[in-house]
């Protein structure tokens, strides 16, 4: 199992002090951690490759660009690429997983064009989730802003 939340659990001050939340409300950006539970998996195997790739994800986390929701998406696009390099394997296609057949022109197999879409959307919707709140307050206060 693996989650990416903020350094320290609930410890970490941006869930009791105020100037913390409106600074990661504002953009900024705090410390987080890959936090991975369970035995080590065999040296060599998919599941140790994909908690190597865990391990080195970028820690920084910012509430727009890099939550446990982007995370939890770019995971799931590491294990469609562990799973068509070992699709590949199976078929002797070298290249990038998937049988020549089913490749497009341009070098990218349907299926990893797929892969990117579906990485792409869960992005925007990780980004939007957060972004609603100060969207909805600004829509809310939208009349008295306007007669200013």
């Amino acid at each position: 199992m693996m989650d990416f939340m903020t350094a320290g659990a609930q410890a970490h001050p941006v869930w009791y002090d105020e100037r913390v939340k409106w600074q990661v409300l504002l953009g900024g950006s705090i410390d987080g951690e890959v936090r991975i539970r369970g035995r080590d998996p065999p040296p060599g195997s998919k599941l140790a490759r994909l908690r190597q790739h865990a391990e080195s994800y970028d820690t920084r986390m910012q509430l727009y660009t890099n939550n446990c929701r982007i995370f939890c998406a770019r995971m799931r696009r590491e294990v469609e690429r562990l799973n068509a390099i070992e699709c590949g394997a199976r078929l002797g296609d070298a290249h990038d997983g998937y049988a020549a057949s089913r490749s497009m022109p341009w070098g990218s197999s349907v299926a990893e064009v797929a892969a990117d879409c579906r990485l792409g959307l869960s992005i925007a919707k990780s980004a939007l989730l957060p972004a609603l709140y100060p969207l909805l307050t600004l829509l809310v206060c939208w009349q008295g802003i306007c007669d200013l």
